[in-house]
């Protein structure tokens, strides 16, 4: 992938025990132009400050590292919901059946907004940020946004 279709990379800090997160949501429209994220974890966090995925498909495996659970929310309890479900109940919740990728310093994730041919079949790449429930456990985090064309053409 040519360095010219990474945007700059961004740096975002979460204070734990404040109640920092960060809502449902995707990292691109067609109108954005990003096919794919990088997120890494530049701190550890052991209590709250997943990276949850509430209606990934996933199969458990017993090989995922520590921190990593979950097998996704059924899709159909989107069916008919016009705004998405708070978060808090689903971070609040370790039975929950979310993915929820715990932080811990250098573990990365990537992922992907769109499908090959530029469309969003389902609600899978929606996501949000767990807030860090714990005093002095803050939450830091850098992101790589990919796009599907050469993003330095669009400020000329």
């Amino acid at each position: 992938l040519p360095e010219s279709h990474g945007e700059p990379q961004a740096v975002t800090g979460y204070v734990g025990g404040a109640g920092h997160k960060y809502e449902l949501h995707f990292d691109s429209s067609l109108q954005v132009g990003r096919v794919a994220t990088v997120l890494v974890f530049l701190s550890d966090v052991y209590n709250g400050g997943e990276l949850m995925f509430p209606w990934a498909k996933t199969t458990p495996n017993a090989s995922w590292p520590e921190g990593v659970s979950g097998r996704g929310r059924p899709i159909k309890e989107l069916h008919g919901v016009t705004k998405e479900p708070p978060i808090a109940p689903m971070c609040e919740n370790s039975a929950d059946p979310a993915l929820k990728i715990a932080p811990r310093k250098g573990r990365a994730v990537l992922f992907f907004t769109h499908t090959p041919d530029l469309k969003r079949y389902s609600y899978r790449a929606m996501h949000a940020g767990c807030s860090p429930r714990v005093v002095d456990e803050d939450k830091w985090i850098t992101q790589l946004f990919i796009k599907w064309h050469n993003w330095k053409k669009d400020e000329n």
